[in-house]
């Protein structure tokens, strides 16, 4: 008998009359499952070949009675002095020294055939055998999986023997013939490589899903069952992608291109912070995509608010005159590059992240009849600077939001500006 290192008894816990955690004595013993302990302390459980006894902290000895039989254990003769909380173990030998193997096998309806004899799981659904020191032989079956035979061996040293076993399921082979060879094969969602490079494909009894992908074709996939009598080959024929856009249903379909491209036009509202005024203008992009990369090139014009009185930056006559301003023309060019990601299938809807640079030009013309010489003057600006936008696609129509900070000697500073606009393939 033996102290353990175990926190059974305080996970268990069993509390005795005056409050105190009782100690927990393993019992091991093999193919006797009907014995009574006279010192417990409440119920005795069991389960495989042992016993959980409760005691009092103090017990002396432990009385085991087997029927008509005693046996007593001393715990002073193991040195032992029974204590709150802790976990011991006393293995009880019998006279014709049995051992226990236990199995734990999957699948649940398994058989077990044990030393030529077929054994019955118990109540728990584990298989127990108990019987005499020896190596002895078995075998594990199921329907439906391969066969795994084994031995044993059960020894003075050890009172059970567990074993975990799992069947494989049997597999049966196919064969994939595919007009493109070096397409990639993907069998559950798993992928196998290239499909020439599978000589060997083992899969168990039942429905599997075949797909085959090519970046330059289209995907093939199909539903495939596969039976332990014979399998026929499974061919494979994809389809290569057009090498133009195709439109259907007015939507944009996957192309073998990775270049493509298309032509937006716009109307846009910009507000210089500092300014405190408004630029009008009618926009005119050229966009380019390669994968998820998006570049945009394009020009700008258009008009500031006629209703705004002075433009201190943009015009150098805003000092000498109040008038109001007979022409007020501006024009710009995009230069940025960013992300295209999609937010639907073919792309109908998505999002672009944009950014770069920008150069502008601003001219403000003023009445003769205004002027102090009575001539009409010009103001012309040129302006350059860092440009962000986020751009959003619902099938042809774009939202866009933009920001601008001017790097030029005018010192413009910051605009924002959003758009709304059209996509033309």
């Amino acid at each position: 008998m033996e102290a353990l290192q175990s926190t059974k008894a305080q996970v268990d816990a069993r509390k005795d009359k005056n409050g105190k955690k009782c100690a927990i004595v393993l019992v091991d013993v093999v193919g006797i499952d009907k014995l009574q302990f006279k010192e417990a302390f409440g119920d005795v459980n069991y389960l495989l070949n042992e016993y959980t006894v409760y005691l009092k902290e103090g017990t002396k000895q432990l009385t085991i009675i087997n029927g008509k039989n005693k046996v007593l254990a001393n715990f002073d003769d193991f040195d032992i002095a029974i204590e709150s909380g802790t976990t011991y173990k006393l293995i009880l030998e019998t006279s014709n020294k049995l051992r226990s193997a236990c199995f734990y096998l999957k699948p649940k309806d398994a058989d077990l055939v044990f030393n030529n004899k077929k054994v019955t799981k118990n109540e728990n659904g584990i298989y127990v055998i108990n019987d005499k020191m020896g190596k002895y032989d078995y075998s594990v079956t199921a329907k439906g999986y391969e066969t795994v035979n084994g031995q044993v061996e059960l020894t003075e040293g050890e009172l059970v023997v567990t074993k975990d076993i799992e069947l494989e399921e049997k597999k049966y082979p196919i064969s994939i013939i595919c007009s493109h060879p070096k397409a990639n094969l993907f069998i559950d969602d798993i992928p196998l490589g290239t499909v020439e490079s599978q000589n060997n494909i083992m899969l168990t009894e039942g429905k599997h899903v075949i797909r085959v992908t090519n970046k330059e074709c289209k995907d093939y996939e199909s539903n495939y069952t596969v039976k332990a009598s014979g399998n026929t080959p499974i061919k494979v024929t994809l389809t290569e992608y057009k090498k133009k856009i195709v439109y259907h249903k007015n939507e944009r379909t996957k192309t073998t291109g990775n270049f493509r491209s298309h032509i937006d036009v716009n109307v846009s509202g910009n507000y210089f912070l500092d300014e405190k005024s408004t630029i009008w203008k009618a926009n005119l992009e050229y966009h380019q995509y390669l994968g998820i990369f998006a570049f945009k090139e394009g020009i700008g014009a258009g008009v500031l608010d006629p209703s705004d009185k002075q433009h201190k930056e943009l015009d150098k006559y805003a000092e000498v005159t109040n008038c109001t301003h007979k022409t007020i023309f501006a024009m710009d060019l995009p230069l940025q590059a960013g992300l295209a990601l999609p937010l639907s299938r073919y792309n109908t809807s998505s999002v672009l992240l944009l950014a770069g640079l920008y150069g502008a030009y601003y001219n403000i013309g003023h009445s003769a009849d205004k002027m102090e010489d009575n001539k009409a003057v010009n103001s012309d600006s040129f302006d350059f600077g860092l440009r962000a936008n986020v751009q959003f696609y619902i099938n042809r129509f774009s939202l866009s939001f933009e920001w601008n900070n001017s790097l030029s000697k005018y010192k413009l500073g910051t605009n924002i500006g959003v758009s709304l606009g059209y996509r033309f393939y």
